[in-house]
């Protein structure tokens, strides 16, 4: 038989590894829930499967050309996060899952990833551009199709921050034509319009986190060939 003093010392050594056990697994529920990878398609046209691997698998890193918001060029990397493709989402996704796996201390912290994906079918698109970005689309309404500018990402402004702004502004010139002045408007006939949308926002904890939103708009004409892509300058904040 137990004496008085070892129960209760057994009921308070019992309560206490309870309430441990149920911190860590209340804890580790609120934060498993703030680490996700999520995606929607949006759209409803013929070949939306050949719409969406050749915006997903087309060769960004070949073909693209790099600006800085001088309008400066500079080498694009595969180490540039600044562009979506199939192989970056599939990395992202790998990080949240391992993220997922592990045990987490800290109640704030989350790893939250949003990819978007919509297509549209334009029949008119009225473009102003040069050879290093675009000043201006619109509609046959004369309705603004995309933003033209720095995609931004809020960030609390009790947060220290590094803040790196970076574009990028793509033409295939076998399409569009070469421009030998400061800027040119153009007319395209059905144009399928292709919006991707990336949000990453990384919290972990008192270290820091990573914030950015890159925006993506590719252009295919009727055969879903690429016609042009184009990113506004992406603010990347290291706080």
């Amino acid at each position: 038989m137990l004496s008085e003093k070892a129960k209760r010392n057994f009921i308070i050594l019992f309560a206490l590894i309870l309430s441990i056990f149920l911190f860590f697994v209340v804890n580790n529920s609120i934060i498993l829930s703030q680490i996700y990878y999520r995606e929607g398609y949006d759209f409803n046209l013929p070949n939306s499967n050949e719409i969406i691997e050749k915006a997903e698998t087309f060769d960004y890193l070949k073909y693209l050309n790099m600006y800085d918001t001088s309008g400066k060029p500079y080498n694009l990397s595969e180490f540039n996060a600044n562009y979506i493709d199939k192989e970056y989402l599939d990395y992202l996704k790998g990080k949240i899952i391992k993220n997922r796996a592990r045990f987490h201390w800290w109640l704030g912290y989350h790893y939250k990833i949003v990819y978007k994906f919509a297509a549209t079918m334009v029949s008119k698109l009225y473009i102003t551009y040069n050879n290093i970005t675009i000043f201006n689309t619109t509609n046959e309404n004369q309705e603004t199709l995309f933003d033209i500018g720095i995609s931004e990402v809020y960030i609390p402004d009790a947060l220290p921050r590094w803040v790196n702004s970076i574009g990028y502004f793509y033409i295939n010139f076998t399409q569009i034509p070469y421009v030998n002045n400061l800027s040119l408007t153009l007319v395209l006939n059905n144009i399928i319009l292709v919006k991707m949308t990336l949000d990453y926002d990384h919290l972990y904890g008192n270290l820091g986190g990573e914030f950015f939103q890159i925006k993506q708009f590719v252009m295919f004409n009727s055969n879903i060939q690429v016609i042009f892509i184009y990113s506004p300058h992406t603010s990347i904040v290291m706080a």
